[in-house]
């Protein structure tokens, strides 16, 4: 007699029938060639990105390199469906022949070609933010590391941040550039911004109209001043976020559109008001 459970089993239609999944292509063929018999075909594939292509030959990882996505057509031809800047970054290096593909025979039949081509590319999402900064940190890049010791000094870390929240940095690929061009002004401004949005969301346009401000900021004289300066730092307490935020809003909608030096004029705008000796950058 058939257990119940064994009865399930043996009877049980298998999902890909039961809710008819597709299944498009039979499976492709691993195998390593020649980089010299591969090609592309420009009629639907994007035009080659050169520096991208150079960027992946001058440090070339084969973990990340992966398999290429190819088409054996009726005449032999080996044609690249998804990989071709990695290909073209093996063929400018000479320490690299062959190469690691999956060849699937789709016959000469160029709408299937372009069709897997769209899928493979629209089906990757490019990675975000947060998890190129995370995976930064871990491969010890020293930039990522500087923004978390800064993170670390403010009692946040990097995060999605949400309305009203005081312990998570969304924008933290905008303070890891800022580490590379500038880090002095960075490090100037920090004590400032940490205190302005103690209770708020940290935000991007505030922190680089900030900087861009420290590295321009001038008195009525003409001499170089410092957001780090005592009286400076504690009128931009004065103000709070919400007043720079809102000269940032004004600059942005006056000049229609927005970048550091525009957000810097809003705040310095916001910071001048009311004050009779004016500062300038």
């Amino acid at each position: 007699m058939i257990a119940p459970s064994e009865f399930a089993t043996k009877t049980r239609i298998p999902k890909e029938i039961r809710y008819k999944w597709l299944s498009k292509n039979a499976p492709g063929e691993l195998k390593y060639v020649h980089k010299s018999s591969l090609s592309v075909d420009h009629t639907y594939q994007r035009d080659m990105n050169e520096s991208k292509r150079l960027r992946i030959a001058k440090d070339f990882n084969w973990a990340a390199f992966g398999v290429l996505i190819v088409s054996r057509r009726k005449n032999g031809d080996l044609v690249v469906v998804d990989g071709q800047h990695r290909l073209g970054a093996a063929k400018s290096r000479t320490d690299i022949q062959e190469v690691p593909v999956v060849i699937f025979d789709l016959g000469d039949n160029l709408q299937d070609e372009a069709s897997d081509f769209l899928m493979a590319n629209q089906d990757r999402r490019a990675l975000r933010g947060l998890e190129t900064f995370a995976a930064q940190l871990i491969a010890g890049d020293e930039a990522s590391i500087r923004v978390n010791e800064l993170l670390g000094l403010a009692d946040r870390t990097a995060g999605k941040a949400t309305t009203g929240s005081s312990n998570t940095v969304n924008c933290v690929i905008a303070l890891r550039q800022l580490v590379l061009t500038d880090y002095a002004s960075l490090e100037a401004v920090w004590p400032t911004m940490v205190e302005l949005s103690r209770k708020s969301v940290f935000d991007n346009r505030l922190i680089k109209g900030l900087v861009y401000l420290e590295q321009r900021m001038k008195d009525e004289a003409g001499e170089k001043v410092s957001i780090s300066d005592t009286k400076i730092h504690k009128r931009f307490l004065s103000l709070g976020q919400e007043k720079l935020m809102a000269g940032i809003h004004k600059a942005s909608s006056y000049y229609q559109g927005g970048g550091a030096k525009v957000w810097a004029t809003g705040i310095l705008e916001a910071f001048n008001k009311g004050v009779w000796k004016k500062f300038e950058m």
